[in-house]
């Protein structure tokens, strides 16, 4: 599985002709809580502290575009990272969260054989809505999703987007900045 997840996310890395835009921003984490794959509720605002980079996208399990290309990453760079994964915190949020039950994310979760330290978040459609409002990313039309990847970087307190399909080195390559500062 983890062979192909990795040949998902070199097709994709051959597919696409490396173009994204990377920006800095500080995007002011809304007080309310999603649930994860367990079934646990989650404060979106505890994801983040002084210690741990956090990596966080939007997705859908019914998605055929985009989704499994940034889930392959996220489990590409968690699969790379070995060593380093307490230091990392993965969040996938649901853009379908009336499909998207805790449940069917565990599942989802298993699919991708995401290790612990990787969230994938749902909750009611107002509060997703809220979240990706936030971080400009809303559509009212799933299909009209375009990729994005946020990084969080504790000790500036700010998160790096990147918009557009990024190399999942390059995401390493963040990741190491973002730790050694």
């Amino acid at each position: 599985m983890v062979l192909g997840i990795m040949c998902l996310s070199a097709f994709a890395q051959a597919q696409s002709d490396g173009r994204y835009q990377r920006s800095e921003h500080e995007y002011p984490l809304p007080d309310i809580a999603l649930v994860d794959q367990n079934n646990r509720t989650v404060s979106l605002q505890s994801l983040v502290n002084e210690t741990k980079v956090v990596l966080l996208d939007f997705f859908y399990t019914r998605c055929k575009t985009t989704c499994p290309v940034l889930t392959s990453d996220f489990a590409n760079f968690q699969y790379r990272l070995k060593p380093d994964t307490g230091k990392a915190l993965l969040v996938s949020i649901t853009i379908e969260p009336e499909h998207d039950s805790a449940a069917l994310l565990a599942q989802f979760q298993g699919r991708y054989k995401a290790k612990p330290g990787w969230l994938f978040l749902t909750g009611k459609e107002e509060r997703i809505e809220r979240v990706m409002r936030v971080f400009s990313a809303y559509t009212k039309n799933r299909m009209g999703y375009y990729p994005l990847v946020f990084l969080y970087v504790p000790k500036k307190q700010h998160w790096i987007q990147f918009e557009g399909h990024v190399a999942v080195e390059k995401l390493i390559d963040e990741y190491q900045k973002a730790i050694n500062q």
